[in-house]
């Protein structure tokens, strides 16, 4: 019983260790995927924005000090996806606290199961001792009665 609970441990101690590395390396993924995201769109937004800006100077040569100040401006989409980058930093930590409470919660169920299989092993080791010298005084007994 003792080696089962022992392994149930271990068990466990090795899933939650798994479980945190996943975690970890999913908030890593999803942070690398997002800053990616970010990237490419803030590249394709300039693309669009000095294609639209070459033609929009093109028409109108007499503004290109305005042009150049609009051009220098982070765009407004910039800031959306900033604000949605923070937002899924937030949804992560918030998701990696329950995780964390979750596996909190599981290692304390863990440890009362196995405290109460110490207590079982205790009781059944009094038991046991009670029953041996119980047999000791049988024997004891069943010797003076045959003499």
């Amino acid at each position: 019983m003792q080696k089962e609970l022992e392994r149930c441990k271990e068990r466990v101690e090795e899933a939650s260790r798994c479980q945190i590395h996943l975690e970890e390396q999913a908030l890593q993924m999803e942070t690398s995927r997002s800053q990616n995201e970010l990237e490419e769109q803030a590249a394709h937004i300039k693309i669009e924005f000095g294609e639209s800006l070459g033609r929009t100077v093109g028409l109108r040569q007499k503004e290109p000090d305005r042009y150049n100040e609009m051009f220098e401006e982070p765009p407004r989409c910039l800031l959306q996806l900033e604000e949605q980058i923070s937002q899924i930093d937030r949804d992560s930590e918030r998701k990696l606290t329950e995780v964390h409470n979750a596996l909190e919660k599981a290692y304390s169920e863990l440890v009362e199961k196995i405290c109460e299989g110490h207590e079982i092993e205790f009781e059944l080791w009094i038991w046991k001792s009670i029953a041996e010298r119980l047999k000791v005084e049988l024997e004891e007994s069943q010797e003076l009665v045959k003499n």
